[in-house]
């Protein structure tokens, strides 16, 4: 999450609640005139017998009715969620009732994952121009499930992931990654067809580590896929196989890949020369902790079938490292994990 020099950040709900705030700066009882909230609420439904779409709909048709709309923008779909957002001046603020606030919030909702996200970013009226550019580069955030960045991912960046234009910019003395994989392409798919992507992290976490767009991602599985691809080819590997190929990338450092059931595929050499051409692709930038990711690949046309994110595979390396310690993955794995070179 980009926090802008001078301002402070605040989590309420504890490092694994639900709630994330940036503010100019906190009052003692943790409230801001000028700052960002960033909220996820699960199990909406379960809670009050509204669907998640529902609840935004009475929560946004509140604004209208108490504030002035500047604008609204469309649904927008992204995978299994929706977002919506509205823009409004008004007098939010109860202790404050001559104070006109600016305000933008934007709502993702999923009636699937029963699961509302919201953000909202506010300021006083006489500071909402010295502060915009704040919202422009924190605010305006993407949320995006796993199989939407999928279909992107076997399809190039077409569609949404590339016209939108708010990814976050990279941190100092960082490069990142770049955004430009092929288009979709038939004969990569009979060799190296991606079949799912699991996340291991939580996913209030990806949005800080990630950052608001995975172009950068499907850009770096592209290529991979493609690398895969020749390899097999010069190999002569042909028979069906579905296999799996665990990612690990660190704020700093290379990305570690972990090939998991390739056995028998591939001689000790070609696993480890593989392995070494995949980590040598530019990974995407994250910030905060690691990011850790499984790709199921199906490759020369075999099909993965329906996948269980409760058995995905851990690398072997992950578990002697953690000594079946009951750790939070990928952040509670040792730092030998993320610099240790390929065997």
């Amino acid at each position: 999450m980009f926090v802008p020099d001078n301002w402070e950040y605040h989590e309420p709900g504890g490092p694994s609640g639900g709630t994330y705030m940036i503010a100019k700066a906190f009052a003692p009882d943790g409230t801001y005139d000028t700052g960002m909230r960033i909220q996820f609420i699960p199990g909406v439904k379960k809670a009050n017998g509204l669907t998640p779409k529902e609840a935004v709909a009475v929560n946004v048709r509140i604004r209208k009715e108490t504030e002035k709309v500047i604008r609204e923008c469309p649904p927008e779909e992204f995978g299994l969620f929706t977002r919506i957002c509205i823009e409004t001046r008004g007098y939010p603020v109860k202790s404050k009732p001559k104070q006109e606030y600016h305000l933008i919030s934007a709502f993702w909702w999923s009636d699937q994952l029963d699961l509302i996200a919201g953000v909202t970013f506010g300021a006083p009226v006489e500071e909402w121009d010295s502060v915009k550019s704040v919202y422009d580069i924190s605010g305006n955030i993407k949320i995006y499930d796993d199989a939407w960045v999928r279909a992107h991912a076997a399809n190039g960046a077409g569609g949404e992931a590339s016209k939108s234009s708010n990814a976050p910019p990279p941190a100092k003395g960082s490069a990142a990654a770049p955004a430009t994989p092929q288009q979709h392409d038939t004969g990569l798919d009979a060799v190296v067809k991606l079949g799912s992507i699991q996340f291991v992290n939580r996913m209030e976490d990806l949005q800080w580590r990630l950052g608001t767009r995975p172009d950068a991602l499907i850009a770096s599985i592209q290529a991979m896929r493609e690398i895969i691809a020749e390899e097999l080819q010069s190999a002569g590997i042909k028979e069906p196989a579905v296999v799996n190929a665990m990612l690990g990338i660190p704020p700093k450092g290379r990305m570690r890949v972990w090939l998991i059931g390739w056995e028998g595929m591939l001689s000790a050499n070609q696993h480890r020369e593989l392995t070494r051409k995949l980590e040598s692709v530019p990974p995407p930038e994250v910030r905060n902790g690691p990011v850790a990711l499984n790709l199921t690949l199906e490759l020369n046309g075999a099909k993965a079938g329906n996948i269980d994110p409760q058995k995905m595979r851990l690398p072997d390396e992950w578990r002697e490292a953690v000594q079946g310690k009951p750790v939070q993955l990928p952040d509670g794995l040792p730092e030998s994990i993320w610099t240790t070179e390929p065997k």
